[in-house]
């Protein structure tokens, strides 16, 4: 994802996982190979949710890895409503280690606005996907504690639990909108 909103190349899993001659979870160490791979630049030593406010201040997005554990269930946890103004909280019940895009923050400062790749199937499937055919992990919002708390129990890295993708424009702290669908 991060090397999509970057470049505006659509990769798809396959793709990225054939070049990296592996299938499982994702490393910090495999992220910066792909980003290499791709050009995309990047900086690390991004360890929690203040280092990522900076990250957004800079106009830059994160690539962020957490544990999902860490994140509240949503009003549509596991597809209980499929309407698209319920962005808040964690969609499905997975709650291990993940990576997440983070490209905004709202005005409040309350909320982190992500992009959350765990979308399965096609639109239709009620529990990734919204009545109108959106991701679910569309512009979600998560709060920054408890992202930051997802950070903290992440193991891959714990020098650095995430990545400033540079040269990936933030989306505007108001409206959350922007990067990859």
């Amino acid at each position: 994802m991060a090397i999509q909103w970057v470049t505006g190349l659509h990769l798809p899993v396959r793709e990225i996982r054939g070049y990296l001659g592996e299938n499982g979870a994702t490393t910090l160490d495999q992220l910066t190979r792909l980003f290499n791979h791709w050009g995309v630049r990047y900086r690390h030593s991004i360890a929690d949710a203040e280092d990522i406010k900076g990250v957004l201040g800079r106009g830059n997005v994160a690539l962020v890895g957490l544990s999902m554990s860490a994140v509240s269930r949503g009003a549509d946890y596991e597809g209980a409503s499929t309407s698209p103004r319920l962005r808040t909280g964690r969609y499905s019940a997975f709650a291990g280690m993940h990576w997440l895009l983070v490209k905004g923050i709202t005005p409040d400062g309350r909320y982190f606005i992500v992009h959350d790749p765990n979308v399965w199937g096609e639109p239709g499937n009620h529990r990734y996907w919204y009545s109108d055919s959106s991701p679910k992990g569309r512009d979600r919002l998560y709060r920054v504690d408890e992202v930051n708390a997802g950070m903290m129990l992440f193991s891959s890295h714990p020098g650095s639990r995430a990545v400033e993708v540079l040269g990936a424009v933030a989306v505007p702290r108001s409206d959350g909108g922007g990067g990859p669908r």
